[in-house]
């Protein structure tokens, strides 16, 4: 777990359809109690970059971004070395773009198509809880 007690936890949302990225953001803000800022990008081209420079906590990473798809980046991320707490977005379940995904790090996936809100919550107190 990370010691995230005293700190303002940071998180990105990479989803470039800008309602679903701002009601995603909405949902987070309403199911985390601790103090949080939560940074949005609309394309993949400057993702690896923003992690890379702001070490975000937590990622929600979307498959399909414009500029360079989730998986692209979880390869570049993991060619850098970068760590970070990735759950990766998808509109559809296909399971050979998760496998790929997971065998690229991330902590967990989300069905955008199916969201569960006891899914993010469960996310969220995993890995943010006293």
């Amino acid at each position: 777990m990370n010691n995230l007690q005293d700190k303002i936890i940071k998180i990105l949302i990479a989803e470039d359809d800008e309602l679903s990225n701002e009601s995603f953001g909405l949902l987070i803000s309403a199911l985390l109690n601790k103090d949080h800022e939560i940074h949005s990008l609309y394309s993949g081209e400057k993702v690896v970059e923003e992690i890379e420079k702001n070490g975000y906590d937590l990622v929600f990473l979307d498959n399909k971004l414009p500029g360079k798809n989730g998986l692209n980046i979880l390869r570049e991320l993991k060619k850098r070395n970068i760590n970070s707490n990735i759950v990766f977005l998808t509109g559809f379940s296909d399971e050979e773009i998760i496998e790929e995904a997971e065998s690229l790090g991330i902590i967990s996936y989300v069905n955008k198509g199916s969201l569960d809100t006891s899914q993010i919550s469960d996310i969220l107190n995993r890995l943010f809880q006293s």
